[in-house]
């Protein structure tokens, strides 16, 4: 299951509950959609930071390796 899927499934979920004016349990999932879509999105941020030092430090080993030629 992607993000996304599970994402809309807890949604889908979320509005039935709401429907059936199952208050509580409804908030309970909001609050679980909400610290998945933040971690998600703290993933992605870290990920997208070990990618950059990987890069710069491959691009620096490039240089030092071709200065010579």
């Amino acid at each position: 299951m992607t993000k996304q899927e599970i994402k809309t499934e807890l949604e889908n979920v979320i509005y039935v509950l709401e429907t059936l004016e199952n208050d509580y349990a409804a908030l309970k999932l909001k609050a679980v959609l909400s610290a998945l879509e933040h971690d998600w999105m703290q993933s992605a941020y870290f990920t997208n930071e070990i990618d950059t030092i990987l890069n710069y430090e491959q691009h620096n080993e490039w240089i030092c390796n071709n200065k010579n030629i």
